[in-house]
């Protein structure tokens, strides 16, 4: 009983894992290093500036256009700043496409140089 709850216990603790280390993992098919490796070499971060973003309300409805454009990983939005924050498989997508999107969602986006 103590090992079953010592496994849970950890198996709780692996969800509070960053999310880029997971998405890596979660795109190999095998079990090397070097596998997850060539994952994460592929994923990449965009800053944009979002011009509209007016509240909370609004940086959820950024975040949600960009997490539906293929490649993007996550998306997060602060409504203060009017920065997103955005990771991406860069085989996959590119900063313009994700600029792109969130412009279809109503928001003007600039690249913010990192």
């Amino acid at each position: 009983m103590r090992k079953l709850i010592a496994l849970m216990a950890a198996g709780s603790l692996a969800g509070l894992v960053g999310s880029t280390a997971l998405s890596a993992a979660e795109t190999c098919s095998g079990s090397t290093a070097s596998c997850c490796s060539k994952a994460a070499a592929k994923t990449t971060t965009a800053n944009l500036k979002l011009d509209g973003i007016k509240c909370g309300d609004c940086a959820t409805k950024a975040e949600t256009a960009l997490l539906k454009v293929k490649g993007v990983t996550s998306a997060h939005v602060c409504p203060e700043s009017h920065v997103a924050n955005v990771e991406f498989d860069k085989s996959k997508t590119s900063q313009r496409k994700i600029a792109a999107a969130a412009k279809k969602a109503g928001f003007k986006a600039t690249v913010v140089k990192s």
